[in-house]
């Protein structure tokens, strides 16, 4: 009895189901996949071709030239008087060309161990052996090799990478990197030729009256450190500045940007607690607008990044090229010690001149064969020097007389031009009628980058203005009454003069 009520209603679903199946219609299930199908085949080119480039450090690997990956605490490799970086990059989104361009900056001359050249290079994707296997991986495979002064200061120096360039859908990009290259101590060599230079632990080496080693400048040895205490040294976490991010491609005096500062815990093995990082600017030009400049980090993990947005007003009256930006971290190593770290962050601005004219527009009718002065005012709003400013005409059946030649300008400054418009008139059928014309500015900044500025006007072309054979008769009979009146004027001036005359010399003559 229950198998055949059990049966009954598994018979009873099945023809449920396909009645309910059969109401609906088959072109709309069709329909829907093919819709949502063909959505889908539409979306995905139009992501990629639009989506935005992002690069990134490729941390896991170990190429040709690196004793290991970075995330296990690459270091540059320093020859005699060299050093070379490795730079292995990776990107999200698609780059034009597969290449960008990349701008190496060493820091100021003053105590810097680098031989200043300009290191600028274009990289192009391309398959790089990874170290200790048969595998090749497509990377931007940046490689830097830096000249080191003969004579130079040791220490630990960043590299800031200026990476651009565009993405096959438009949109150009920038983005900054920092590396950190550590540099020994190498005095000038001032021993003659063929001297020897006694070798540390030799017997001639200097002592003092007691007995102890010197050192070659003649001052006392230090005593050495425990080897505890020095593995406990080059174990303390850093926090240091690692990369700027900014949400525009230049920036310019003016604007206000968006940047995203990453920091990264250097340290291999030990985390760091009780993050407090404050960022602020020492310099009048440069406005940092967040609430609060001061952010704070429970823990951050060993070779962990951490990025904080710091967003800064870039006023129009700076001067200079770059602005700094000072970081001060505190916090904590697992022992509970008090550590800080101090740095600046460079940013490079790019300053452009930006011309905002006036210049004297035709009447709304003109006529051929007229000669229409006109004059010209050039304010330089910009940040940057405008060179080589000039100005023309393009507007059919309208020219300059020459084009107009200004010069240069510089920021904040203003320069005015003089010139004439010749109306020549247009060739075909329609010689008459409205004109649409546009006075064209043209200026470069200080880099040889070129820009323009408009002024379109609207003006309605007439023909010559010439005289009727009426108007000539009315002119010519004008002329004629115009010449008899003056002749009859100077007839009768005569005639007065002659009266007079004869009457004086009667008067003389009675006398």
């Amino acid at each position: 009895m229950k198998k055949s009520i059990i049966l009954a209603g598994i018979l009873m679903g099945i023809l449920f189901g396909k009645t309910v199946m059969a109401a609906v219609p088959d072109t709309f299930s069709a329909s829907v996949l093919t819709e949502q199908a063909e959505d889908k085949e539409q979306e995905v080119p139009d992501q990629e071709d639009n989506a935005g480039v992002e690069l990134y450090i490729d941390n896991q690997t170990v190429y040709e030239g690196m004793n290991t990956s970075y995330s296990n605490g690459y270091i540059p490799i320093e020859e005699e008087n060299s050093v070379e970086i490795i730079l292995p990059l990776l990107n999200r989104g698609k780059i034009l060309n597969k290449e960008i361009r990349v701008s190496p900056n060493i820091g100021d001359t003053q105590g810097n161990p680098f031989v200043y050249k300009n290191y600028d290079m274009r990289i192009k994707e391309e398959k790089i052996q990874v170290t200790g296997t048969d595998e090749k991986k497509s990377v931007y495979y940046v490689k830097l090799t830096l000249e080191l002064k003969q004579g130079r200061k040791g220490g630990t120096f960043p590299v800031i990478w200026e990476i651009s360039g565009e993405s096959t859908g438009g949109e150009k990009f920038a983005q900054t990197f920092t590396t950190y290259v550590n540099i020994s101590e190498k005095k000038e060599e001032e021993m003659t030729e063929g001297e020897e230079v006694p070798e540390h632990g030799e017997e001639n080496e200097p002592t003092d009256p007691e007995g102890n080693e010197m050192d070659f400048q003649g001052g006392q040895q230090e005593e050495s450190v425990p080897q505890e205490e020095t593995e406990k040294k080059k174990e303390s976490p850093k926090l240091l500045h690692t990369g700027t991010t900014c949400d525009k491609e230049e920036i310019i005096p003016g604007d206000s940007v968006s940047l995203l500062l990453q920091f990264q815990n250097m340290n291999e093995k030990e985390g760091i607690h009780n993050v407090s990082l404050t960022v602020l600017s020492q310099e009048k030009n440069i406005s940092i607008l967040n609430e609060s400049t001061v952010w704070y980090f429970e823990s951050i993990r060993c070779k962990e990044v951490i990025e904080i947005p710091v967003k800064v007003l870039i006023q129009m009256g700076i001067e200079t090229d770059a602005f700094t930006l000072q970081y001060k971290a505190s916090y904590e190593n697992s022992e509970a010690e008090p550590l800080t770290e101090e740095g600046t962050v460079t940013v490079k601005i790019r300053k452009t001149p930006k011309i905002t004219p006036e210049i004297t527009k035709p009447n709304k009718k003109i006529y051929v064969g007229d000669a229409i002065a006109i004059k010209g005012n050039f304010m330089n709003t910009g940040a940057g020097k405008a060179y080589n400013v000039t100005v023309s005409a393009k507007a059919d059946g309208l020219r300059l007389q020459n084009t107009l030649f200004i010069g240069e300008i510089e920021s904040r400054d203003a320069a005015a031009c003089d010139g004439i418009l010749l109306v020549d008139g247009r060739e075909g059928k329609e010689k008459y009628g409205e004109i649409n014309g546009v006075y064209r500015i043209c200026y470069s900044d200080e880099s040889g980058e070129e820009y323009t500025e408009e002024i379109p006007f609207t003006t309605e072309l007439q023909p010559p203005i010439l005289l009727s054979d009426t108007d000539k008769k009315e002119e010519g009979q004008n002329m004629s009454v115009q010449w008899w009146v003056t002749i009859g004027l100077l007839a009768e001036i005569i005639l007065i003069c002659l009266v007079y005359f004869i009457k004086k010399v009667k008067k003389t003559h009675g006398k």
